[in-house]
């Protein structure tokens, strides 16, 4: 995906009770579930998600991703249609844990950005069974998506011996995806953290809509250290404008914060000067 067109808004459908069930070793998902309030939606309805982006503008690309499989939200579907048809541009990172036959011939044709779908592995790092069903909803995805733009396979170790002759057939490239320490927060992967000033992020883009209304900085954020604002409260451009989030662009600027994004092993290196975030005057 082209980067300079991502300053968006990031969207995780559902928060599980117990976390997401493919139980990725390298997503903290129980840190997740011990910070996200107990008493709080556990997935956008259609109605829900339209009342949270009233105040959005529509030139704000979504990406269904975030912290747990997209297509465990019941309304994922409608969702994504009702974005597209309000005029939002958007990307797709999937596991095809979730969704259907039906559903995945509903959405084939809008115009995405980018469409990724996570590919369980030999290892077994992620949880997804990988039945003869599954192998057929795979194949029906592929067939289905593959003309997309910028249409990749998200591959963290050894694509699973059933689904790799369906991945060689299509033609499409097969990447491998280095893992994500998340901030510090998986242990066995190598942990970073950076001096000096640090910019904005294109990769995470710029807050991650969780189920509850609340924004907070993106799909790394899985101790919910920085949260926002609320859209079921605040209008999305108080928030970017609010005490909080200047806080945080100021912490950026200090050698000294703890702001997640100093621990960052990617994102960082990539972005806006933090003294000038262009997104904040964009219709």
């Amino acid at each position: 995906m082209d980067q300079k067109t991502i300053i968006g808004l990031e969207v995780s459908l559902s928060i599980p009770p117990h976390g997401c069930p493919n139980a990725c070793w390298h997503c903290p998902q129980g840190l997740l579930v011990s910070r996200y309030p107990k008493d709080a939606p556990r997935e956008f309805t259609l109605e829900s998600l339209q009342r949270c982006l009233e105040t959005v503008p529509v030139s704000r690309h979504l990406a269904w991703t975030g912290f747990s499989e997209p297509f465990l939200c019941s309304d994922a579907v409608p969702i994504m249609l009702w974005a597209h048809q309000r005029g939002h541009t958007a990307m797709l990172s999937t596991t095809l844990r979730g969704i259907t036959h039906a559903g995945i011939e509903k959405i084939a044709d809008l115009p995405w950005k980018c469409t990724v779908i996570h590919v369980p592995d030999a290892e077994g790092w992620m949880k997804i069974p990988v039945t003869d069903d599954y192998v057929n909803l795979f194949e029906h995805a592929v067939k289905a998506w593959k003309h997309h733009a910028d249409f990749v396979f998200g591959n963290y170790a050894t694509p699973h011996p059933k689904l790799l002759p369906i991945m060689e057939a299509s033609g499409v490239p097969i990447p491998h995806f280095g893992l994500h320490d998340r901030c510090g927060m998986v242990e066995g992967l190598p942990h970073y953290r950076h001096t000096g000033r640090i910019h904005l992020c294109y990769k995470m883009f710029c807050g991650n809509l969780l189920p509850n209304g609340d924004l907070c900085l993106c799909c790394d954020d899985y101790g919910l250290q920085h949260v926002w604002g609320n859209l079921n409260r605040e209008s999305y451009t108080d928030i970017y404008r609010g005490p909080k989030f200047r806080a945080f662009l100021d912490a950026l600027k200090d050698p000294e914060s703890t702001v997640l994004c100093r621990t960052c092993m990617d994102g960082y290196k990539q972005g806006f000067d933090p003294d000038h975030p262009p997104y904040l005057d964009q219709p």
